[in-house]
């Protein structure tokens, strides 16, 4: 700990400043509804934290190496990289964990949850920023090279980051991701520290298989906290979709289980997605359906009824008009763009026509306008001549559905 209590020295003062802006968090979000103290902090451990590693790059391998062989034997090495590598990043993710855990909850403190989300990468990006900065240091570069060849890093990364996850499903393709990060991660932290003639060889099979080990040690962790806090609890359900999320695609049944027990919002949604994705068949029959459905909300309906409506599987057409009419007052925005929906319900247009007819009569502005949307999913001849009747109509948004 030689190493680490030098260098923490050097940051004593601005640690004690960290521990009085974070009292004065927890002030502020038990008395008062302002984000500024929270940003504030937000921003000072990002300097912290590049401020750390900025110290610990500054150490050499040959100036301790020496004084570690005598107090470590044959683990000195390993012990030093951790002390002089590793710990700066350890201690960066130390404290937006604890900054999480003050920012979970109001008057609460979620310490398992904030916990889980470390695993699945939620500051990876800070650390992946840190270590650019620590690379280019390491070039011992003049500030009007190091500091644009930073910049343009961080970019890069952010940029190429935000697009793999646009472009790559969860699953499978996210795992891979993950593993390649890892990879990343230790093969620039162990190629600077290697010694070896060979040491590009050396630290990439030896970052394949650190990442490996990580990457299966987080899963672990992940289906640990499923199997030790229940499939009812928030953090079991969590753990599991974290699992798919990672490329577990064999725990779906698990999933399709948790949402027959809990009716989650979140696992309904993961699952469908999923699904869709991997061509999993969901095995809920129309009741289970019905069930599910009348407890979501309009954004989660909408994926449930694309899922249905690629199956071809028919509900109850008296509990999707009653569906319909309540979303039509309580989620209006929602409701008018729920274009699954719609798609959905004007396959029952030719059986239930005159039902359609009376859901238009009586229901309010936004169910009216809706109505006229399904139609035009409905590939009926007789719903041109239901429309027709309302192209000039007086209320204009009525009309222009219509037209």
């Amino acid at each position: 700990m030689g190493i680490i209590r030098e260098q923490i020295g050097q940051i004593y003062h601005f640690l004690v400043l960290l521990v009085f802006l974070f009292g004065l968090n927890i002030v502020f979000n038990l008395q008062y509804d302002w984000s500024g103290v929270t940003a504030i902090v937000r921003s000072y451990i990002f300097v912290l934290s590049f401020y750390c590693v900025f110290i610990f790059s500054q150490l050499d391998y040959d100036d301790y190496i020496g004084e570690y062989k005598e107090k470590f034997g044959r683990f000195a090495r390993y012990r030093l990289f951790f002390d002089m590598r590793l710990f700066p990043f350890v201690f960066a993710i130390l404290l937006n964990v604890i900054f999480q855990i003050i920012n979970s909850g109001g008057r609460s403190f979620d310490v398992s949850g904030q916990m889980l989300k470390v695993l699945d990468g939620r500051y990876s990006n800070m650390i992946f920023y840190s270590l650019i900065l620590f690379f280019v240091l390491r070039q011992n570069r003049r500030p009007g090279v190091a500091i644009p060849v930073f910049i343009l890093g961080s970019v890069l990364f952010f940029v190429v980051d935000r697009f793999l996850h646009e472009v790559i499903p969860y699953g499978r393709g996210i795992g891979l991701v993950k593993l390649f990060k890892y990879m990343i991660f230790v093969f620039v932290l162990v190629n600077d520290f290697a010694r070896s003639r060979f040491r590009i060889i050396k630290s990439l099979f030896l970052s394949v298989a650190a990442a490996i080990f990580l990457f299966m040690s987080v899963a672990g962790a992940y289906y640990s906290v499923y199997l030790l806090a229940g499939e009812k609890s928030q953090a079991g359900s969590t753990s599991l979709r974290m699992l798919l999320k990672a490329g577990f695609i064999s725990r779906l049944p698990g999933l399709e289980h948790q949402v027959i027990i809990r009716k989650d919002t979140r696992d309904i949604e993961d699952l469908i997605l999923y699904a869709e994705t991997y061509r999993y068949n969901i095995g809920f029959d129309r009741s289970r359906w019905e069930e599910i459905l009348v407890k979501q909300n309009m954004s989660t309906a909408d994926n449930i009824f694309h899922y249905l409506n690629d199956k071809g599987m028919l509900l109850d057409f008296k509990l999707l008009s009653a569906y319909a009419d309540k979303q039509s007052s309580v989620n209006k925005d929602e409701f008018l763009a729920s274009e699954n929906f719609k798609k959905y319900f004007s396959g029952y247009f030719r059986e239930h026509n005159e039902e359609f007819i009376a859901m238009f009569a009586s229901g309010n502005d936004a169910m009216k306008v809706w109505i006229i949307d399904c139609l035009a999913y409905a590939d009926n001849p007789d719903s041109i001549t239901f429309l027709i009747r309302f192209l000039t109509s007086v209320y204009r948004e009525i009309s222009r559905h219509a037209y």
